[in-house]
């Protein structure tokens, strides 16, 4: 990621221009936030332009790309994080030839897995056929371009991944527009369903362009899958830990919208805004705060391969915390200004988004618990840099467990408490990430010249 955001940087700081920097920022937010960015303005449109649709047809669509979206993040949250250090690491000893055939193995994976596991869910659901193979293509649509993403970071085109996410919008949006209104639920989903099966083959063909032929040969990441197993499994408690909440308000105090699907209108929307707000921190920490530690972090794993005194060792390390400190006070005045301003419209973005005025509470939770959770990855992402899987899996599993006993308590207390469990086990987790972070760099020499 740092690789990308080298590249976005440039246009920022040495193109100039206020479209050069718009575009920049654009792609960062598309890359950092893609699928989540996608989902989102779908749900939107569908709710603009689907006006042919009855109210329950509605709900019934967004229920179901909303569990489709947050089984997909589960299911492969794991596999794209150890897939991620598999890519690192082949980078690393210059096995680009086995960059292809990695990625088409781990796309049949997928695809087959999620299709498999899709189909039975369907069928638990009571879904009609036709509703279930809609679903199902959403399914391992949505899944694989999170897989793609971590390719997509190694061939470092960040317009067309741009590009690729705004075709799939627009093939949409048209097909709504041109032949929605003749249509009903199972084909608005089929064609939401090919929309993004569209930008997971144009996802495939950047992939294919961008890096060698590959050489069968040179496989192993299936191997490595078990290898990086502590990965796989801080991954998926990541994923996890986002949606735990939302499921049980869904099982418990949500309402049926299609087949055994449930949903909860008012607690999802926020949330969904809420997630929004978000976007601008995970831009700036693609273009600038993990770039400008990614260059301290190499200069001083630099000093120590290149054998350097240990005096110039510790000097870097104290540069990195001091990086590290600096970058991400200036995103937390960037994201906290944001932040703040939306607790404080919440009121009138409520009233624009047509929520009910009672929603205003819990969509300021919800932005207070994004930017937590946003700071959470953060420390997550640099705890891992220093191979620090356990304490990021440690964070995680925090995130998790508070999440999931705080939302069974709100779903007790009642709506007032709607959301503030979200946003408590989110600065949890965080205090736990920072601590472990804390601890990380006050034993830096150790952990650096005595691991195993």
């Amino acid at each position: 990621m740092a690789g990308i955001g080298f590249d976005l940087r440039h246009l920022v700081e040495h193109e100039g221009g206020m479209f050069s920097r718009l575009r920049a920022y654009a792609a960062a937010g598309v890359i950092a936030a893609g699928p989540w960015i996608v989902t989102m303005a779908s749900l939107w449109l569908v709710r603009v332009t689907a006006t042919w649709l009855s109210s329950s047809e509605l709900e019934s669509f967004l229920s179901i790309v909303g569990a489709v979206f947050a089984a997909s993040l589960v299911t492969v949250s794991g596999l794209q994080m150890a897939v991620t250090r598999y890519l690192a690491d082949a980078l690393y000893v210059q096995r680009y030839g086995g960059l292809l055939p990695a990625f088409a193995t781990c796309t049949a994976l997928v695809a087959a897995l999620q299709a498999v596991s899709g189909t039975l869910l369907c069928w638990w659901l009571d879904f009609s056929p036709a509703m279930t193979l809609a679903t199902v293509l959403l399914y391992v649509s949505v899944s694989l371009s999170w897989l793609g993403m971590a390719w997509l970071t190694v061939i470092r085109q960040h317009d067309k991944v741009l590009l690729v996410y705004l075709v799939g919008g627009a093939v949409f949006l048209a097909m709504l527009m041109l032949i929605g209104s003749r249509l009903g639920l199972v084909d608005v989903l089929t064609m939401y369903a090919v929309s993004n099966g569209l930008i997971v083959v144009m996802m495939s063909v950047l992939i294919a362009r961008g890096v060698e032929v590959g050489d069968v040969r040179s496989g192993g990441v299936i191997p490595a899958m078990w290898q990086h197993r502590v990965l796989l499994l801080t991954g998926t408690v990541y994923g996890l830990s986002l949606w735990i909440d939302k499921w049980l308000f869904w099982v418990l105090d949500g309402v049926p919208t299609i087949g055994a699907l449930r949903q909860h209108p008012l607690y999802d929307s926020c949330f969904y805004l809420g997630y929004l707000t978000v976007v601008p921190a995970m831009a700036v920490n693609l273009v600038h705060l993990e770039t400008k530690f990614y260059e301290v972090y190499r200069a001083y794993y630099g000093a120590v391969t290149g054998n350097q005194p240990l005096a110039r060792i510790r000097q870097l390390g104290q540069r990195m915390a001091a990086s590290l400190r600096e970058s991400a006070a200036s995103l937390i005045r960037v994201q906290g200004g944001i932040t703040v301003g939306c607790v404080a419209f919440a009121p009138w973005i409520i009233e624009v988004v047509g929520l009910p005025e009672y929603a205003v509470r819990v969509f300021r939770f919800a932005c207070i618990g994004a930017f937590c959770h946003v700071l959470l990855l953060i420390a997550i992402l640099v705890m891992l840099y220093f191979d620090r899987r356990k304490s990021a899996l440690r964070a995680c599993t925090v995130f998790l467990v508070t999440n999931a006993l705080l939302a069974w308590w709100s779903v007790s207390a009642g709506p007032y408490t709607y959301g503030a469990g979200f946003a408590v086990a989110a600065l949890a987790g965080l205090l736990v990430a920072l601590w472990e972070l804390r601890r990380t760099f006050s034993k830096l020499e150790y952990l650096t010249f005595m691991r195993e």
